[in-house]
């Protein structure tokens, strides 16, 4: 069996109740501008997260030119978007918020000042870091790090993610074992001083901190780069999985989505360590290429140990500008060629609208 090639974070999904205005406000104040694909239609690969039926949405793709991963903004148009019954807390179970760079933490922090941003503390990386919401109560933490794709106007695309999870180890064994982290760092009954400003950060938790370096797999590694996964388990309370008794796609960060190589390998051995695949594309009536808007890929979902959702892509095709013919076609080609930096920058060209 050859060996799984999993690269760096593709996309974090942000379920919200108004897609336009929150793609919006993502583009204006987190420089998410480059548009690659904006999609109405029905979710019928979806019926496993979503109750066993198909609903309409609209979703619209979005990437920070600085690089790492972008912003799938995602609605539902068929029934109403549910919140949460209690506010989310730290420690409970699942993405609770996830992690941008900056090359200069005080620069960062002094721009974003408007959105009230915590003190800068050092966190478990040893890195400086702060952290701030959205207006629809998602979390978002800066950290100050290197490794960019283009010069950031103020921070990153996706780089990291904060999961809540009910036992440490397992969560670990998962994120080594299944998707190839290596763990730094891992801290027993810790008061998180940085994550103080977050709601339920009182008290006691578990933590552990992995990494994933530049994948090279090909493909988006030189524009995605490395990653990193904060695991936190509560040990005051019982942690609540943040959709509980809600459908993938209501508010909140729906999943982690993962640029991927060989999607039979990875199958194989997901199946082999005990998390088969939940849904994939493959096996449905799409067949090898699944379309979304005119970006084509294969897609599949597994859950960690708490029923986080962890999405594969491996992409076949992107369109850079239609009109020429110009895409990004990786189907068939050689899996560990990178995608040429000259066209990589082209996905600048469309840009996010504003409204």
């Amino acid at each position: 069996m050859s060996k799984p090639k999993i690269g760096g974070i593709l996309q974090v999904g942000i379920g919200v109740t108004d897609m336009p205005q929150a793609r919006s406000w993502y583009h204006k104040n987190l420089h998410f501008s480059a548009q690659v694909l904006e999609e109405k239609t029905i979710a019928g690969l979806m019926k496993a997260y979503t109750g066993g039926m198909a609903h309409e949405r609209q979703a619209a793709i979005v990437m920070n030119m600085s690089g790492a991963g972008g912003l799938e903004v995602w609605q539902y148009l068929s029934r109403e978007p549910k919140l949460p019954k209690k506010p989310i807390q730290l420690g409970d179970l699942g993405t609770f918020c996830i992690k941008l760079k900056t090359p200069d933490i005080h620069r960062a922090h002094k721009i974003l000042k408007h959105l009230s941003p915590s003190a800068i503390e050092e966190g478990i990386s040893g890195k400086l870091s702060f952290t701030f919401s959205d207006p629809y109560r998602n979390f978002f933490q800066v950290i100050e790090g290197v490794g960019y794709f283009e010069k950031p106007k103020t921070t990153s695309g996706v780089y990291g993610a904060i999961v809540g999870c009910s036992d440490l180890e397992k969560s670990i064994a998962f994120y080594t074992d299944v998707l190839g982290y290596e763990l730094q760092r891992a801290i027993e009954s810790d008061i998180p001083k940085e994550l103080s400003s977050l709601p339920g950060a009182e008290g006691r938790f578990n933590r552990a901190w992995l990494t994933k370096p530049v994948a090279e797999i090909g493909g988006f590694s030189k524009f995605l780069g490395n990653t990193e996964i904060e695991l936190i388990q509560s040990l005051d309370r019982t942690g609540i999985k943040i959709y509980e008794d809600r459908y993938w796609g209501d508010p909140g960060f729906i999943h982690i989505c993962f640029d991927v190589r060989d999607m039979d390998a990875l199958k194989a051995h997901c199946k082999l360590k005990g998390f088969p695949f939940v849904l994939d594309s493959f096996e449905t009536e799409e067949g090898e290429s699944f379309n979304m808007g005119e970006v084509t890929s294969r897609v599949a979902y597994i859950d960690d140990p708490d029923g986080t959702a962890i999405e594969f892509v491996e992409t076949h095709k992107v369109p850079v500008i239609p009109s020429l013919g110009l895409s990004i076609n990786l189907q068939g080609n050689d899996s560990n060629k990178d995608v040429p930096t000259w066209l990589l920058k082209l996905i600048k060209i469309k840009k996010v609208k504003n409204g």
